[in-house]
């Protein structure tokens, strides 16, 4: 049998073997796989004792949880079923806890059998530590968090000294800030860890995210991971892949569960009674298909053939190239839904908007209105008071003229009384002109009065115009700044897929036997389209990571994905692909791993990168096969590889390619 379709345990125990056997021919550099199991066979990990401590904690006196507890039965009766020994707690306090975790890591020094943690409830960071909270926990302020509640930290450590084969960590503990205002936290939800030697770290949501506690009999994360569990033959890391799948599409992407990985070997939560040994014809034939709904879907628009494809391969030969596609997806229909959000706001303020205009212009015509009736009732007042002078003085000129005829007639028989009605007819009209003199002063008293009370209306009116068209700018809230690096974790780094055309990145190739330079060499970006990058001439397109897809040789590559999206230390993935060459197909599978962050210095300077190693095996045409050997180094912020290093080997002993490429100088925008 070929050793391209042995199984992964079958390519290491060949590849140690054909070592052994080449050890002359090969010495100075390895051709092993780059990662031995830990000394547990995979059917003996699988056969050991299991261990379980599951803490629900939802009777918090300040802020209540409603489904820790529910989670917390529901994952303890699951992991019964798969042959877990499960220690369940539920609304426990600190003492509680840290004696549960004791007894807990006792057990599994005592028995090495495989241990899994699981924890729903509050949580919280400090200064990058993460503490999962008692409900007895009473937090006045931040420093009282190290000693009332249970520092991560601690319960890795008490299970990393147990020196059993492989734990589980899973934090269902992202809930917003328990303490509410009274004590607010630096950072959202928990800090990044990464994973400690033979575990799996695993959150309900990304590190400085926050997870809701559901709307259901169970949360969110928990109620996904249930339903994985139950899925016979599935491998944790494949369980955890489709929960995040599932998780992320049901919360619209608020809410993507993250992992740290440091397993070397597969675990299952209900492993196969015998694992099957595929013939090379099943081998072909399984990655066959998956090539060809690859093919189908690698530039599909729509979510749900890639959604389809990474629940049936979770941990498949292209899923890093997959999840990529689904982000883009998700991503742009994620922009039209937010644009159609925006466009509906701005229909919204601009309603508004002229709601407020009629309202000022229908104010404005009332303000108008009553200074008119105003400015009406003044001229009326007037009207009214010139009659009444102008009758007053008629009157006055009548009884003048009666006064005077009556006078007259009696003038000669009563002189002396005429002179005394004279005398009290003058002193009448000297009263009535004092009486016109006052009513003549208080009309024009009122007429000013109205209007200064007009005036005020219209000053209130223009500053009530100018509050509606100058409405306040909200305050933004104080952010608080992060503190120093994470000293629990390496980091993740997403590849920057922002290509310029002219970017540029110059190389030297080096023997590693020799040490000698054997070329220099420039990749500049000519051409880029939406899913690839064409470099010099034309010959060179690699995907947006710098996987190729065609070479300047004319060699033509099937979804290779050398390069993945995302770096975290511990994550690993398979590749399997196609080369067609004119001598005929070549097939290649790779195991690849993030296994450092380190600073490396080479001509173009020194750099903080991820180190990633590969081995695996390539067969072609020709008899006999290949082991394959490639390590690489990703530099954040550099768009292209740093370092790449290939050590090629066929089975007969001879090497193929044994070269190192470093980065020279590089021009990127």
């Amino acid at each position: 049998m070929s050793s391209f379709f042995r199984s992964a345990s079958q390519q290491r125990q060949y590849a140690r073997r054909l070592w052994l056997k080449q050890a002359g021919a090969l010495a100075g550099v390895s051709a092993l796989p780059l990662w031995v199991p830990n000394g547990y066979a995979q059917t003996t990990l699988n056969a050991l004792p299991r261990l379980a401590l599951i803490i629900g904690n939802t009777k918090y006196a300040e802020a209540p949880l409603k489904n820790p507890a529910n989670d917390a039965k529901a994952i303890a009766g699951e992991l019964q079923k798969t042959g877990f020994k499960v220690d369940l707690l539920l609304d426990a306090g600190r003492n509680q806890m840290a004696g549960a975790i004791a007894s807990f890591s006792a057990e599994l020094a005592k028995t090495k059998g495989v241990g899994m943690f699981y924890y729903a409830g509050h949580g919280a960071q400090l200064a990058w530590r993460n503490y999962l909270i008692p409900v007895d926990a009473v937090i006045e302020k931040l420093e009282d968090m190290r000693a009332k509640t249970i520092e991560l930290s601690s319960l890795l450590e008490g299970m990393t000294r147990a020196k059993n084969p492989m734990n589980v960590i899973m934090l269902d503990a992202c809930r917003d800030n328990p303490f509410g205002t009274k004590v607010p936290t630096e950072q959202k939800g928990l800090s990044q860890f990464d994973a400690p030697p033979g575990s799996l770290l695993a959150y309900a949501t990304s590190p400085g995210n926050t997870a809701g506690d559901g709307d259901g009999a169970n949360g969110l994360y928990t109620e996904n991971l249930l339903r994985e569990i139950k899925v016979p033959e599935a491998k944790i890391e494949d369980v955890l892949k489709r929960v995040r799948l599932a998780v992320r599409r049901k919360s619209e992407g608020q809410q993507i569960p993250w992992e740290s990985t440091s397993l070397e070997d597969d675990f299952y939560f209900l492993p196969p009674q015998h694992i099957k040994k595929l013939s090379e014809a099943e081998l072909e034939k399984t990655f066959n298909d998956e090539l060809e709904i690859w093919e189908k879907i690698k530039v599909a628009t729509d979510p749900e053939p890639l959604e389809k494809y990474l629940r049936t391969y979770p941990s498949g030969k292209f899923s890093e190239l997959a999840q990529y596609r689904l982000d883009r997806v998700l991503a742009e229909k994620e922009a039209k839904h937010a644009e159609a959000q925006r466009l509906a706001q701005r229909a919204e303020a601009e309603k508004q908007a002229r709601l407020a205009e009629e309202k000022r212009v229908a104010e404005e015509r009332r303000l108008a209105e009553e200074r008119r009736l105003a400015e009406e009732k003044r001229i009326a007042a007037g009207k009214r008071l010139a009659d009444e002078r102008r009758l007053a003085e008629q009157k006055r000129l009548a009884d003048d003229q009666r006064i005077t005829k009556l006078a007259e007639d009696k003038r000669a028989a009563e002189e002396t009384r005429l002179a005394q009605e004279r005398k009290q007819a003058e002193e009448r009209r000297a009263g009535e002109e004092k009486r016109l003199a006052e009513e003549k002063r208080l009309a024009e008293e009122m007429a000013r009065a109205a209007e200064l009370r007009l005036a005020e209306e219209r000053r209130l009116a223009k500053l009530e115009e100018e509050r509606l068209s100058n409405p306040q700018t909200p305050v933004a809230k104080p952010q608080i700044a992060a503190i120093g690096p994470n000293p629990f974790s390496k980091g993740t780094v997403r590849i920057d897929t922002n290509f310029k055309v002219g970017d540029s990145w110059s190389y030297r190739e080096i023997d590693l036997h020799t040490k000698l330079e054997l070329r220099q060499f420039v990749n500049r970006v000519r051409e880029i389209t939406e899913d690839t990058v064409i470099f010099g001439d034309g010959r060179l397109t690699t995907d947006l990571f710098g996987n190729i897809i065609k070479r300047p040789n004319g060699w033509v590559y099937t979804g290779a994905q050398f390069f993945i999206p995302e770096y975290s230390v511990g994550k690993k993935w398979t590749t399997r692909f196609k080369v067609m060459q004119p001598n005929g197909i070549h097939e290649t599978e790779f195991e690849f791993k993030v296994v450092a962050r380190e600073s490396v210095t080479i001509p173009a300077g020194t750099f903080d990168a991820f180190r990633v190693e590969g081995g695996g095996y390539s067969r072609g045409p020709y008899p006999g096969n290949t082991i394959v050997k490639n390590n690489y180094w990703i530099a954040p912020g550099i768009k292209r590889p740093i370092i790449t290093e290939s050590n090629n080997r066929h089975s007969s002993g001879r090497i193929l390619t044994n070269e190192r490429q470093e980065l020279i100088a590089y021009n990127q925008g």
